[in-house]
């Protein structure tokens, strides 16, 4: 995903929380770091004429899942969550989010996911 003259990207990068998150027996009750990255391609139009698309509403979500203690089991489940929630303004016409659990493998960055959504018609 890229911008262009008739798109513009709204990024937050390097998101980073506690939650519980994993398929593991003992990550339903540890809270472990979680990093999320989404880029929400919006047409360059909606910024000339003036109007916005807002990431507030997708970081307000992030933040109330993480302090609910909710346990998701799938990183690639919570990628899908976040990607909805961003999809929810009809004026973001594409998502990409990447979720990194970033404290399972000491001895690696981060393992995570990457996917890519786009409005539907």
């Amino acid at each position: 995903m890229h911008a262009d003259a008739d798109h513009d990207i709204i990024a937050v990068t390097d998101l980073t929380f506690l939650m519980n998150i994993g398929v593991l027996d003992f990550e339903a009750t540890w809270r472990q770091t979680v990093r999320v990255s989404l880029k929400m391609l919006v047409p360059s139009e909606v910024r000339k004429s003036g109007g916005y698309a807002s990431y507030a509403p997708v970081v307000d979500h992030l933040r109330e899942v993480s302090n609910s203690g909710t346990h998701v089991p799938l990183i690639e489940t919570f990628a899908e969550m976040i990607a909805a929630k961003a999809l929810e303004d009809r004026q973001v016409k594409a998502v990409e989010v990447t979720v990194q659990k970033t404290d399972i493998y000491p001895d690696a960055g981060g393992v995570g996911i990457t996917i890519y959504v786009e409005q539907s018609a």
